[in-house]
């Protein structure tokens, strides 16, 4: 009994290392993308956040998103529990303005396709449309809205 909780004490250790090890290496690049997104084009900045949220850059994508929507990424939690996960993305269109008396702030939509399985629930598509709309800050483009439609 003793090296089975042993086993698990270990794995729960490398795990909490693992974890805090890429806390902290994708930290840095958050500052990064927070600080790139000041000049940044909003397709460059869909194209940017959904590559940190493929790779797991969490901190990235948290940065970049306004606390009433949801971040993406792709960390071991996802994984560990099932969450959907984006697979892949193209983003298939510029900027479009939306203003402040449709969308409650002036934003800039880009759209794109993404494939994250199991995102819409079983059987659905795994492909869909996505869009992203960007609000410009005092600290650059932060992610305002999202979604289909």
């Amino acid at each position: 009994m003793w090296k089975k909780h042993r086993r698990l004490a270990i794995a729960a250790i490398i795990l909490v290392c693992v974890l805090g090890g890429s806390v902290a290496f994708w930290g840095a690049d958050a500052a990064v993308a927070v600080h790139e997104s000041e000049r940044a084009t909003p397709r460059q900045m869909t194209t940017t956040y959904l590559r940190d949220a493929r790779w797991g850059n969490c901190p990235a994508t948290l940065a970049l998103t306004l606390a009433h929507t949801n971040p993406w990424c792709n960390d071991l939690l996802a994984y560990a529990v099932g969450l959907p996960r984006l697979e892949s993305y193209r983003v298939t269109s510029n900027a479009q303005l939306v203003p402040k008396s449709v969308g409650g702030a002036n934003e800039e939509c880009v759209q794109s396709t993404v494939r994250a399985p199991h995102f819409q629930g079983p059987g659905m598509a795994a492909t869909f449309q996505w869009g992203w709309c960007w609000t410009r800050t005092a600290h650059g483009w932060r992610l305002y809205d999202q979604g289909q439609g």
